[in-house]
């Protein structure tokens, strides 16, 4: 039997054609087998000039491809040499939560995204 798969650092092939990107049946295979996929910082793998709009704009492809119990983030913060405007360590997490709260995003898909899908699948 298949295991869930973690695909910890990807990102959407549809929004930045980056061969390490995830296309959009290899991500709905992710969440078919009950994996989840995690949001990557790298910009080579956002697009050029990626800031919290971009990485916002790869989150919400990947809920609406995988869906929401099957996203969270990935970051790759001691990894990169370049990350998203507006991010630089691991205390920006927080800005880009206010962020997406500002946008509108409830507090239980935040919930999911910042750490439960996560947790759950180690589970």
């Amino acid at each position: 039997a298949c295991k869930p798969l973690l695909a910890s650092h990807s990102n959407c092939r549809a929004l930045s054609a980056h061969s390490r990107n995830l296309t959009d049946d290899q991500l709905r295979a992710v969440a078919q087998l009950g994996g989840t996929v995690g949001l990557n910082l790298y910009v080579p793998f956002l697009g050029n000039n990626a800031d919290f709009s971009t990485m916002r704009a790869h989150l919400e492809h990947l809920l609406t491809v995988c869906g929401e119990s099957h996203v969270a983030l990935g970051g790759d913060l001691d990894g990169c040499d370049e990350l998203a405007r507006g991010f630089t360590d691991v205390s920006s997490w927080a800005s880009f939560y206010a962020y997406l709260q500002a946008a509108g995003y409830p507090a239980d898909l935040l919930d999911r995204i910042f750490f439960r899908n996560l947790l759950q699948l180690l589970q």
